[in-house]
């Protein structure tokens, strides 16, 4: 069981049965950084969800039920 505090711009706390604590190395505007592995794979996992959040608000339930 892994329980994370990281900090990046905002606070952020996880909790994760899956990973460990260790880190990835990430490219980004020419720096490295490193961040933790489950942080990184929250953030590729999000962005399908978010796409369907969308999607989902372009629709509003009322008025396909009227």
């Amino acid at each position: 069981m892994l329980v994370l505090k990281w900090w990046d711009k905002r606070d952020l706390v996880m909790i994760s049965s899956k990973h460990d604590s260790a880190f990835t190395n990430l490219k980004i505007r020419g720096k490295i950084v490193q961040k933790p592995t489950v942080v990184v794979d929250y953030n590729v996992e999000k962005t399908s969800i978010d796409l369907s959040n969308q999607i989902f608000s372009y629709s509003n339930p009322l008025c396909r039920s009227q």
